[in-house]
């Protein structure tokens, strides 16, 4: 049954936005606004936007808007109704008995729960089980003090076919569900344990969900480090493992490290280095950046000494040029991994390498050149030819001149030469192909529909409705009529939800409820972003603007109905070939619309 609509609105009014939207990203306070780095798109400066009063979000970079409800359905794919359901839980609103939720919802719900459960069955395992000594004895010397092993709720998978199944059977969870989550597998109706004699590390998201596992084999069981697969809440290359413990001292220090392994993440953690986190068997991905940059100024790689580590910092060069991240590399001696430099130097040592960190860039180029004999002439262009693309997609002018000059230095040759490679190396703004079509654009007759849709009715509208969401006392009877002949539909939605809600009364405009009731999506987005964004060209006479606004919206509905008796004369003319006449009505439309 459907969610009774004056209960969504009793949820709306409670939800606090900017608290719900920092549960998922850092905001900081801007003015009238909260603002941070967008988690629907790739950006360097926050457009992100949050206003408390209004209880809306929008993003100036790519468009994305609407209320508490809208950002959590595109945050975690959900539903309308999962959405208010979820807002409802926080708040600790009960919700009506005949409004159950799906059986989607009720399915995620449980699927959060099945992990949970596992957590804690695995974490007590270890703690309690005779037959987990051997994990017990394995992470201790392996370094880690109990307090590590209880914050990070570590845990120990037992050896047996299925411990795990009997005891979320016993629980009364679905197994099916805990099939989709990887924690258990299924043959012939037959169910086992996913994860057996295995160190168990659970895997949370910002909010601490567990949304997944990795477990660490104590025998000879392949492979040594098995994930969970990839499910309704688990996908690795999306997700850092320590993220939740590590994203608010990551914020405060104003970089995060990034290691390869669990044990090196939970060796920094021990020995202070709270603002670390870990790739889950997998290299550094373009999404684990975006998630991370919206915490933190700086990316740091801290991967092992050897050929393989050197090898996979360089590998994520191209992801952080992409995103325009300033990465560095730690180097730490050969030979040692983050794990073993802690325990042998302790943190004093790793934090004087932190300090030194390189940048990644810089760490490249030197990589490239210890490669190369650069004395010769030969290596000197394969330097240069190697490097040129990673110099070019820097985003930065000026940062991108100072690595001309330092290849130049390197190489002995001048700047220009290195400028004229690096420019080589970048796809033109303007290829051929491009051209070629600016040429046949040159030459193409447009359209009778081509030019009548060329037609901008959308501005005059825009103005109408930007003074009535800032002056609502001007509207008038008059104005409504004005909005239904609006000739932008989204706008004309736009129009009517506003004045729907000026017609009632109640003299303000109520934006989060707003925009539930709106159905097409740009008016949605229209209606968010100018209510967060101040027309200044709007304030100095806003009833004499509404005014000759409304009028201009009538002389333009006109324009339209002349505009369209010429479609039919334009149409035959394009048949017939006779482009004369076609040309002369084109000049008596345009000289009309100019009129």
């Amino acid at each position: 049954m459907m969610i009774p609509q004056e209960k969504i609105d009793e949820i709306r009014e409670r939800a606090d936005i900017v608290q719900i939207v920092s549960e998922y990203l850092p905001l900081k306070k801007s003015g009238r606004n909260h603002i941070g780095l967008c988690p629907f798109h790739s950006e360097k400066t926050p457009s992100f936007t949050v206003n408390d009063e209004k209880q809306i979000f929008y993003c100036f970079g790519c468009g994305t808007g609407g209320n508490a409800f809208t950002f959590l359905m595109k945050q975690e794919n959900l539903s309308f109704p999962e959405a208010v359901r979820s807002i409802a839980k926080r708040l600790g609103i009960d919700m009506p008995l005949d409004t159950k939720p799906s059986n989607e919802e009720n399915q995620r719900e449980i699927m959060f729960l099945a992990n949970h459960v596992a957590m804690d069955f695995y974490h007590q395992n270890l703690l309690t089980s005779p037959a987990a000594e051997n994990a017990q004895m394995y992470l201790k010397k392996r370094g880690l003090k109990p307090e590590i092993i209880k914050d990070f709720k570590i845990g120990y998978a037992p050896a047996g076919r299925d411990g795990l199944a009997k005891f979320l059977r016993n629980k009364g969870i679905s197994l099916e569900l805990a099939e989709k989550v990887g924690l258990v597998s299924t043959k012939d109706k037959d169910s086992y344990d996913r994860f057996r004699n295995r160190i168990m590390f659970p895997i949370m998201d910002t909010r601490a969900r567990v949304i997944g596992f990795g477990g660490r084999s104590l025998g000879s069981e392949e492979p040594k480090y098995l994930n969970s697969p990839t499910s309704p809440l688990f996908k690795k290359g999306d997700v850092a493992y320590g993220m939740y413990q590590a994203k608010n001292v990551a914020s405060k220090e104003g970089f995060v490290l990034v290691v390869e392994g669990y044990f090196d993440l939970l060796m920094l953690h021990q020995y202070g280095f709270v603002n670390t986190v870990a790739t889950l068997g997998t290299a550094l991905t373009i999404n684990h950046l975006r998630k991370l940059k919206g915490y933190t100024k700086e990316i740091y790689t801290l991967f092992d000494s050897d050929e393989a580590g050197k090898a996979a910092a360089i590998k994520s060069l191209p992801l952080f040029l992409e995103e325009d991240i300033h990465g560095k590399v730690v180097l730490i001696p050969a030979g040692l991994d983050p794990d073993d430099l802690l325990q042998k130097e302790g943190a004093p040592k790793m934090a004087h390498y932190i300090q030194k960190a390189k940048p990644l860039m810089d760490f490249f180029l030197n990589s490239l050149k210890a490669k190369l004999n650069i004395e010769t002439l030969h290596d000197k262009v394969a330097f240069l030819e190697e490097a040129a693309p990673y110099i070019a997609n820097i985003k930065n002018i000026v940062e991108r001149d100072i690595y001309i000059e330092k290849i130049a230095n390197v190489l002995h040759i001048g700047p220009d030469i290195v400028l004229s490679t690096v420019r080589a190396a970048k796809i033109p703004l303007y290829s051929k192909e491009a051209e070629g079509l600016k040429d046949q654009q040159r030459h193409h007759i447009p359209t009778a529909n081509e030019i009548l849709n060329k037609v901008d009715f959308s501005k005059t509208e825009e103005k109408i409705l930007k003074v009535l969401l800032a002056y609502p006392s001007l509207y008038n009877d008059s104005i409504s009529r004005t909005v239904e002949i609006f000739n932008t539909d989204f706008l004309k939605e736009a129009g009517r939800l506003i004045i729907d809600v000026l017609q009632k009364g109640s003299g303000k405009i109520e934006l989060s409820s707003l925009i539930d009731a709106a159905h097409d999506e740009k008016a949605k987005t229209w209606l968010v972003k100018n209510s967060i964004h101040d027309d200044v060209s709007i304030k100095e006479e806003p009833k004499k603007i509404l005014e000759d606004c409304c009028k201009k919206v009538i002389m333009e509905s006109r324009l339209k109905k002349e505009t369209s008796l010429l479609l039919k004369k334009f149409t035959d003319a394009e048949k017939a070939g006779d482009m004369e006449s076609f040309k002369v009505l084109t000049e008596s439309y345009l000289s009309k619309k100019r009129g």
